[in-house]
């Protein structure tokens, strides 16, 4: 199977790739049918894109190696060329796999013009596991789920400090709504490792804790649920936002 093929027909297509876990429940009902199993179906979903992935990884691994060349030169001269190396730290500190795309092209030649950027690899990894856990755990009827009782949003946050840093998020963040804080969500869930972890089906319980927390209008949960995120359209604003959480992290680091 082009496990290939199955993932980025359904990410390039506009009606799927907003319900890309219901596009990939069915994609598997179709192999099961073919005598696939649900771990060899999805799993083979995530090799292929860990293999987009790592073409990402490679070529910002390139362009960090000439970047520490040209800084190593730079570093070396007599007298040393102060500009440069300046230059040089900046773009190595600013340089990660999110600057180097995957060109759809290289993949396929029956792909149209396009990229495929590492945050959106990321949400596609994100959207297979989540459609590997619903088939493999079934799910019961909202009717039948017995109503739980309120957690804290610390609880949501895997950090030994996730306290100071609940802390901080709410102090960074103070007029964030729907966009805003599911763009945060995003970025705390794409961090090395995962900060941010919600159990499925748990996303509204961790909206109402995260607004209880906040102790502020956080906008509407549909708002937050329902928002999709567009590369073009959103990635200014996420690099943003990911720049604030590494600032944030940062301060962890030395508290």
């Amino acid at each position: 199977m082009n496990y290939l093929e199955v993932i980025l027909r359904g990410y390039l297509d506009e009606n799927s790739r907003g319900y890309l876990e219901d596009y990939f429940i069915r994609e598997y009902k179709k192999a099961e049918k073919e005598h696939f199993g649900a771990d060899e179906f999805f799993e083979g979903c995530i090799k292929a894109i860990n293999n987009v992935k790592q073409i990402c990884v490679d070529r910002c691994g390139k362009a960090k190696s000439r970047l520490y060349s040209v800084l190593y030169n730079a570093e070396n001269k007599e007298p040393k060329d102060e500009k440069i190396i300046e230059l040089c730290k900046q773009e190595l500190a600013a340089i990660s796999e999110h600057n180097y795309p995957a060109v759809l092209f290289e993949l396929s030649n029956k792909l149209p013009p396009g990229n495929l950027y590492y945050s959106e690899m990321l949400e596609i990894e994100n959207r297979i596991n989540a459609a590997h856990r619903k088939v493999s755990i079934p799910q019961q009827p909202e009717s039948k789920i017995e109503k739980k009782t309120p957690v804290s949003f610390t609880m949501y946050l895997k950090h030994d400090k996730a306290d100071l840093l609940a802390e901080l998020l709410k102090n960074e963040f103070i007029a964030e709504k729907g966009k805003g804080l599911a763009i945060l969500r995003k970025v705390l869930e794409e961090t090395d490792p995962q900060i941010l972890i919600i159990p499925d089906r748990e996303s509204k319980r961790y909206f109402e804790a995260m607004k209880q927390y906040f102790g502020r209008d956080i906008g509407s949960f549909n708002g937050f649920k329902d928002f999709k995120y567009i590369e073009d359209k959103h990635k200014t604003e996420y690099q943003k936002t990911k720049q604030r959480v590494n600032n944030i992290l940062a301060k962890l680091v030395n508290s």
